[in-house]
């Protein structure tokens, strides 16, 4: 199950997680596919449904304890865009926020509208990211090399002093400070 969610979130260009404005507890087993699609929150929109069922006072309270909640779960840098809307058939019980929610389900369908487009340039970045990847692991291997093949004796010594997490570190400055590669 756990590798099905993972795959899923990996090859999927948006993740919608939806909550009912009347039911925000977290189920174990949804913690448990939050906690999986962490390191994927770029995709992640959190979709509040069936808002116009409260106050505008209450639906505030709501979104709180949605924050709260999500918040609790996922550890992220910024918090999921939230789309506040009623999606379902039924005649909007309060009208005080329908001007909000309808321009909520507007950015939510443009959001969805625009997804190929993005998924080209998310794809070209992802490529980018994955050649820094390479020519960083490029250069530590070269680095590593030069330093066990320029020893006459002590060649086992240093191959283990270099793969110590002492040494690799070190391996890491001297090579981000040589050929100016960031931290990430």
């Amino acid at each position: 199950y756990n590798g099905v969610v993972r795959w899923f979130a990996q090859h999927s260009d948006r993740i919608l997680l939806l909550f009912d404005a009347y039911k925000l507890d977290l189920s174990d087993e949804f913690k448990d596919v939050m906690k999986l699609i962490q390191g994927y929150d770029k995709k992640v929109r959190v979709v509040l449904n069936k808002a116009d069922g409260v106050s505008p006072q209450d639906l505030m309270r709501v979104y709180g304890a949605l924050m709260w909640n999500v918040g609790g779960v996922i550890s992220a840098a910024e918090v999921p865009r939230v789309y506040i809307g009623s999606f379902w058939d039924r005649p909007w019980m309060h009208v005080g926020m329908l001007d909000l929610m309808e321009a909520e389900e507007n950015d939510l369908i443009e959001d969805l509208v625009t997804l190929p487009q993005n998924n080209v340039m998310n794809k070209i970045n992802e490529i980018a990211r994955r050649a820094r990847v390479v020519e960083a692991h490029t250069h530590l291997l070269a680095y590593l090399r030069s330093k066990v093949v320029s020893k006459w004796y002590g060649k086992k010594e240093e191959q283990e002093r270099l793969c110590s997490p002492e040494g690799l570190l070190e391996a890491y400055a001297q090579v981000q400070r040589q050929h100016d590669i960031s931290r990430g």
